[in-house]
């Protein structure tokens, strides 16, 4: 925890002399998230989407952050907002979280089988997998 902190205190000044820096927002969002604090980072991500609407990043913690506050359906279009921009594990990973927990279970695995094609060697992959085999 303590890391996070720290690294809020350094985006804060990165903010404090370039304000329209957007990975700064997107970084200290991603911290705020570490910190189990969803609204702030909803605030520093929408900051950020202000001065870069094109970046995966934001849209992958807008989804991870309305997923934190219990919202599936914010969370859901947010990430697959970020799918359509880019494909990468770690989005199909935390939109395959948000599935597994409306209990969509067939599109929890296809995330998760579309992630072992990019990493075919990752059993955590394959551990998480079976758990949404396990849980349908």
């Amino acid at each position: 925890m303590r890391n996070h902190e720290e690294a809020i205190r350094d985006f804060n000044q990165a903010i404090d002399l370039a304000e329209n820096s957007p990975d700064a927002y997107i970084y200290r969002g991603v911290s705020l998230l570490k910190l189990r604090k969803p609204a702030e980072a909803i605030k520093d991500f929408e900051k950020a989407l202000d001065l870069d609407s094109e970046s995966p990043k934001i849209y992958n913690g807008l989804g991870m952050a309305y997923h934190l506050l219990g919202d599936r359906e914010e969370a859901l279009e947010n990430l697959n907002k970020a799918l359509e921009k880019e494909t990468t594990v770690e989005f199909l990973i935390d939109r395959s979280k948000i599935y597994l927990d409306l209990e969509m279970y067939d599109s929890a695995y296809e995330d998760l089988s579309k992630s072992l094609d990019i990493r075919p060697d990752d059993p955590e992959l394959y551990y998480k997998r079976g758990i949404v085999l396990f849980a349908s």
